[in-house]
């Protein structure tokens, strides 16, 4: 295995990261730099097989370097309105931690996950035809572009809403001390759920934010210990492991019915599948952003400087409204792998094209050669670091919301590094935005039925 110059510099600063919290593994996971080196290694880190040319490796780098020196300065930038604004909502509503051991609350969750799980089923049979197509869609199955794409996104917002909670219920949960059948459930609900996607990100996540929970735990609570977790975190792994082998083998194959699935299940080789993981995944965006480095400015002109930010800028803009409205890079670059040359959202292949992307370095190149490169490393470092900022002064009240958004902001470090940056950026960006607006206006509806007492 070889290490690109990009992963050297992550394990060295991996190093300097553990030195700092006293070698205690499990506050790492509390830094929002270690996870954002972490992102960066396990996708631009080491290569096995691919030739990787010195000038890719020299990108990503140089990527590397810029976004930290970005992430530096972003962390420094204070924003007291912003601050200030968090500070008064997450004072107001769920200031009483207590509420998420509450048995009304647990149960009123379990329940709004089922209601989510209802809606997940029945959006996808309208997208994909029929209930057992939905249930066996994977990647492979072709959708319906006529649902309007709004119920869509509600349904990824709804998902990340959910997830969420499941940190700040588990948190609560290790303060008291307190056990719960019914927020099992409503996790499990939630793993399932996501299965028919395809995405082992989606399917995991569940799973991660409880180990992430109690990471905090341990790091901010007194008197919690890791050793009675142990047993719990050996199951949470090896199903975890078993979930993304099998859906790497799984997830891009047509099922026919549901019978078919059974029998590609109940014939499935772990150990082929962590075979086919580790040859079909293990390099593939080391390869794209090669390949991006290879085409644009060589076969194909570059994108200009600022296509990628202007995508992010029209983002909210239904397309119905802008149909010319730039499409994600993820789009671009299966248009580059399919040989085409028309970026026009018309002409451009969709099928087949998600969850294609090449990092900050990639897609930097693709946006105007080096001068992208370094914009948009600089650009996503100064992101990076403000949210960081944000995370830790969040952390400094811990109440339950600011513990909430403290959350959000840690994902928003580090929810673009895979790339494209425009999928990742709103994944990371819109559900904080949601999720702030309701509690917003939840706040003023309670400060509304205050005055009206009074009256």
């Amino acid at each position: 295995m070889s290490i690109t110059l990009s992963g050297s510099i992550c394990i060295f600063l991996f190093l300097l990261l553990a030195f700092h919290c006293k070698f205690r593994l499990y506050a790492l996971v509390t830094m929002p730099l270690f996870v954002v080196l972490l992102v960066n290694y396990v996708y631009f880190g080491s290569y096995k097989v691919l030739d990787l040319l010195p000038q890719v490796n020299g990108l990503l780098a140089l990527s590397l370097c810029v976004f930290l020196v970005g992430y530096t300065i972003g962390k420094r930038l204070s924003s007291k309105r912003v601050e200030f604004f968090y500070y008064q909502l997450s004072s107001k509503i769920l200031a009483d931690d207590k509420i998420f051991i509450s048995r009304h609350s647990i149960n009123a969750y379990l329940w709004v996950t089922i209601l989510y799980c209802v809606f997940d089923l029945w959006l996808n049979t309208q997208l994909y035809g029929s209930l057992e197509n939905a249930l066996i869609r994977f990647y492979a199955k072709p959708m319906n572009e006529d649902i309007p794409s709004f119920l869509k996104t509600m349904q990824g917002f709804l998902y990340k809403a959910l997830i969420v909670f499941i940190f700040v219920f588990r948190f609560y949960f290790n303060k008291y001390h307190i056990k719960s059948a019914s927020f099992g459930v409503a996790v499990i609900l939630l793993v399932l759920i996501a299965i028919p996607r395809g995405s082992r990100g989606a399917v995991v996540y569940p799973m991660l934010l409880l180990v992430m929970a109690d990471f905090f735990s341990f790091t901010f609570l007194k008197g919690l210990s890791i050793k009675g977790k142990i047993k719990e975190y050996m199951v949470i792994g090896v199903l975890a492991i078993s979930l993304i082998l099998s859906l790497t083998t799984l997830r891009n194959i047509d099922f026919e019915d549901l019978n078919d699935l059974y029998e590609a299940v109940t014939e499935l080789k772990l150990k082929q599948s962590a075979d086919t993981y580790s040859k079909g995944e293990g390099e593939l965006l080391l390869e794209d952003v090669q390949r991006s480095y290879v085409e644009f400015g060589h076969r194909m002109p570059f994108l200009s400087p600022f296509y990628t930010l202007e995508t992010m800028l029209l983002a909210p803009l239904p397309r119905v409204l802008m149909p010319s409205k730039k499409v994600s890079y993820g789009y671009v670059l299966n248009e580059v792998k399919q040989g085409g040359m028309s970026f026009e959202p018309k002409s451009l292949i969709y099928h087949g094209a998600v969850g294609w992307a090449a990092g900050l370095a990639g897609e930097g190149w693709a946006n105007g050669g080096l001068f992208g490169v370094v914009f948009y490393s600089l650009l996503f470092g100064l992101y990076s670091g403000f949210c960081a900022r944000m995370y830790y002064k969040l952390l400094q009240n811990l109440t339950p919301l600011s513990l909430l958004f403290a959350l959000l902001f840690f994902q928003m470090c580090f929810s673009f590094i895979r790339g494209d940056l425009l999928a990742g950026w709103v994944q990371g960006l819109y559900p904080m935005l949601l999720i702030t607006f309701f509690f917003w206006i939840l706040s003023h509806c309670k400060r509304f039925v205050i005055r009206r007492k009074k009256v």
